[in-house]
């Protein structure tokens, strides 16, 4: 390329920076530039249709007003340092549609550097994460009303994951054995187990876990 004429050379940027932007246009992310200034010189159709936000807009200051208020301060703090030190810029926020609704959605910005080092632009996307958000939110609240309810519950109460191994108790349990949870989860409750009868629990479990079966034994805590 350091041989072609110059009108060739820009011919050439030119169709490449076409070509970016046409493909921008159709993937499903928003998708911007920002010039080494901090001005942005480009947007792609999917944030212009989805935010009713312009390019013109947001140089004018316009983009601040689609995030959520409670979540601005820390994207423009993560931003600013980002755009200081030269890092990648990567968080979670939530902005606003054209009709004023809310979704969450994952910022990433990178800086494109020359030959040399030095920062030409920053190419940043939007993604729209907020169905994920919501599971977790979702899933979140249940982890939190299961735990309430095993709480109040005269029993004790605990969980396994797949490797048999506790991941939960609940208060009546750690009350019980004057222990935090993290000392009974895993295989800490092994250590409350009369010393006669630890061999058959551990046998019963293990037999469970294999064959899928319901775990049923009887044994004496201290």
């Amino acid at each position: 390329m350091e041989n072609l004429p110059q009108e060739n050379l820009q011919e050439i940027i030119k169709e490449t920076e076409q070509r970016f932007r046409t493909i921008t246009d159709f993937i499903p992310h928003m998708v911007w530039e920002i010039e080494p200034d901090g001005k942005f010189s480009y947007i792609n159709k999917q944030w212009v249709d989805w935010t009713g936000v312009s390019l013109d807009d947001i140089n004018s200051g316009g983009w601040t007003a689609v995030f959520h208020p409670d979540d601005y301060e820390r994207v423009l703090d993560t931003w600013q340092h980002a755009f200081i030190t030269g890092a990648e810029f990567y968080d979670e926020y939530r902005m606003k549609d054209a009709s004023g609704k809310y979704f969450w959605f994952l910022g990433k910005t990178i800086p494109v550097k020359n030959s040399v080092g030095k920062i030409i632009k920053w190419i940043g996307t939007s993604t729209n994460i907020d169905d994920q958000k919501k599971s977790e939110e979702a899933l979140k609240e249940s982890e939190t009303q299961f735990r309430q309810l095993a709480d109040i519950m005269p029993q004790q109460v605990w969980t396994a994951n797949e490797k048999g191994e506790l991941d939960y108790v609940n208060l009546v349990t750690t009350n019980y054995f004057g222990k935090g949870e993290q000392e009974i989860v895993g295989a800490g409750w092994q250590s409350v187990i009369h010393p006669d009868d630890i061999d058959g629990v551990l046998k019963t479990w293990i037999t469970c876990l294999q064959d899928l079966t319901p775990y049923q034994v009887e044994f004496r805590l201290k």
